[in-house]
């Protein structure tokens, strides 16, 4: 038998998330963020100096895809152009999801 602790281990993924397009300054990491915590995922948002976001982001894969399409439509002001994501294979345990500055 498999405990509860080794199975939730095994059904987490993390994704490197790349967003796009005019997603700096239209409140994109606050969405991020607010879409994250709702989902129960840990993680990271950032801001890039290329003009994209950066996401990492760890959870069920259930919500892991719920959320990818939350930030395909991004907030109002938000125009997402182009998203890009890659399983990590060996990530970071996150205690919470947060924002870098």
């Amino acid at each position: 038998m498999v405990s509860k602790e080794i199975l939730s281990e095994v059904e987490l993924k993390t994704l490197d998330i790349l967003i796009k397009g005019r997603v700096q300054g239209v409140g994109y990491r606050a969405f991020v963020l607010k879409y994250a915590r709702m989902l129960n995922l840990t993680g990271t948002v950032r801001n890039d100096s290329d003009g994209s976001v950066q996401v990492v982001a760890r959870g069920y894969d259930e919500n892991l895809m719920i959320f990818l399409r939350k930030l395909k439509r991004g907030p109002i002001f938000a125009s997402v152009k182009e998203i890009h994501y890659t399983e990590l294979k060996h990530a970071n345990d996150y205690e919470d999801f947060t924002v870098l500055y």
